[in-house]
């Protein structure tokens, strides 16, 4: 593109220029220059983007020196890598361009005495940068050229709206990386739940810090945002009290209570600090003048409550819990069924509560769930949202939750959708679920905030599961990421011998489900 355009500026020149039609070129050719620079940091953008979510996804920490055949990379992530090549090479091309655009304009910009002088001064100018191309044939002049001709039409493109510049507000910016990922997803899926934490924290940043131009933010910003999310309490929405206040007055607000409310944990925060700066790196790649975050190390506010380690719930309460569910009246099924389900499949909570009787199907001889099966709402499939990738999976049933009669109730479920439909009259069921298993826990003295909760009982399946049968089989039964690349290799959902012998598990030591068996 800049040699045609210098081509025809020559042309222009033989057919004699004068200051009007010189002054017309420089004006065309600045903003032809103006549009291969953000062409560049856009295709700088989209390649460090790409790399960005490998990186996460990968943890490569040095991809120069680490073979990329070391990693169980699908079809997907290898066209994601060709992309991110093939945008590196688009960003070169474009900085060529850019090199030679600004050699002509550095020609043209001369002052000149004569347009006599300009033409043998450009006619060097050109044909010093036309050399630069190899195999480029230089035009030669062209008399009674019209000047209409002078300009490709090229320069006219209008600027692509999602060009990110060192101007550009963080909001606008961070919708651009969003709706982006939002449209790698694909227009069917719903929201992940790494799509909502990255929109949730950008959101607080920007209620702390403010909504500035991507130049104005510094690395010190990260530290004021952890300082004021450190002092946020727990669950603000709940409190009409905080409804329409910012951040920074819920802060203050919750200060002046005779009662302060418990405020937001370590882990919390720096997963928020963390998600801004994911977020930040691949919305500034490419950009000039926008500073490095990550560039500032945080100091953890004194104000953040510690972490809390949760941990599996003793056999004492689970055997207390056992006998509070058998003795559930059969209108309070769901009641019943939820916590023997959680404890020995180590279900999450809402992957429960949205069971459909479908999801119970024959595989070789055992019944199993499969959360990999579409929901069937209003007689149309809706994409099960579940909380990670490695989430859609079989999960095997072992004996004892088979002679407790789960598998009978579910079978004898009247309605063939949802298995505990008591909690879908609720406008969010597993959030309902998880209030009522609250209270119970409460109520049955077993409970303990953070530390001691229904989920504790995926701690329990997954020390139960590993202890049996390995790492291997209790991560595909729970749904959790292999820990190494080697434990990505083979089948990613269990196999029917891994599911014979979840079918043969014995009753973990201690627990007494005499209260359904009998």
């Amino acid at each position: 593109m800049a040699t045609v355009l210098a081509a025809k500026a020559f042309q222009n020149f033989g057919a004699g220029m004068d200051r009007k039609a010189l002054d017309s070129s420089l004006k065309a050719l600045h903003e032809e220059m103006e549009s291969v620079s953000k062409k560049k940091r856009r295709a700088s953008w989209k390649a460090n983007s790409l790399r960005n979510e490998l990186d996460m996804e990968f943890n490569l920490d040095d991809k120069e020196q680490i073979p990329l055949w070391r990693y169980n990379l699908d079809q997907y992530d290898l066209y994601r890598i060709e992309e991110a090549n093939k945008f590196d090479g688009v960003a070169d091309t474009y900085a060529a361009s850019l090199e030679q655009l600004s050699r002509i304009q550095d020609a043209l910009k001369l002052e000149q005495i004569e347009v006599e002088a300009e033409k043998v001064g450009f006619q060097n100018a050109f044909r010093t940068v036309v050399s630069m191309n190899a195999g480029t044939a230089v035009p030669q002049p062209q008399q009674n050229l019209p000047q209409a001709a002078c300009l490709p039409p090229s320069i006219t493109e209008e600027v692509d709206d999602e060009e990110i510049t060192a101007n550009t507000l963080l909001s606008s910016a961070a919708e651009v990386v969003l709706t982006a990922r939002r449209e790698a997803k694909g227009a069917g899926s719903v929201p992940d739940r790494y799509q909502e934490r990255l929109e949730t924290a950008v959101a607080a940043f920007i209620d702390v810090i403010g909504d500035l131009p991507l130049r104005k933010y510094l690395p010190i910003h990260m530290q004021q945002f952890a300082t004021v999310m450190a002092e946020v309490p727990r669950n603000r929405s709940k409190y009409p009290e905080f409804k329409g206040l910012s951040l920074k007055q819920i802060v203050e607000k919750n200060r002046k209570r005779k009662s302060p409310l418990p405020c937001l944990g370590v882990t919390t925060i720096q997963g928020s600090v963390s998600e801004v700066l994911n977020l930040w790196g691949r919305a500034t790649a490419g950009v000039d003048g926008a500073k490095d975050l990550k560039a500032y190390r945080i100091t953890m506010p004194s104000a953040a409550a510690k972490s809390t380690v949760r941990e599996g719930l003793p056999i004492a309460n689970l055997n207390t819990w056992i006998a509070g569910a058998a003795e559930q009246k059969p209108r309070e099924a769901h009641k019943r069924w939820l916590p023997l389900v959680g404890m020995l499949t180590g279900m999450r909570l809402g992957e429960i509560v949205w069971l459909q009787v479908s999801d119970l199907v024959e595989q070789s001889g055992h019944t199993i769930i499969d959360l990999r099966l579409p929901l069937v709402i209003n007689r149309k499939e809706v994409e099960r949202r579940l909380k990670t990738e490695t989430s859609p999976r079989i999960v095997a049933l072992p004996p004892a939750l088979i002679k407790a009669g789960f598998v009978d109730y579910v079978r004898n479920v009247r309605k063939r959708g949802f298995v505990f439909s008591a909690f879908h009259t609720a406008d969010d069921p597993a959030d309902a679920a998880s209030k009522q298993m609250k209270n119970w826990m409460v109520k049955l003295g077993i409970h303990e905030r953070q530390r001691q909760t229904f989920h504790s009982l995926r701690h329990n399946a997954k020390h139960w599961y590993a202890y049996h049968f390995g790492e291997r089989i209790s991560d595909r039964q729970l749904g959790h990421a292999p820990s190494n690349i080697g434990g990505k290799y083979g089948f990613q959902v269990l196999q029917p011998e891994e599911i014979e012998r979840i079918s043969e598990m014995p009753t973990p030591r201690g627990l007494d489900l005499s209260p359904f068996i009998s």
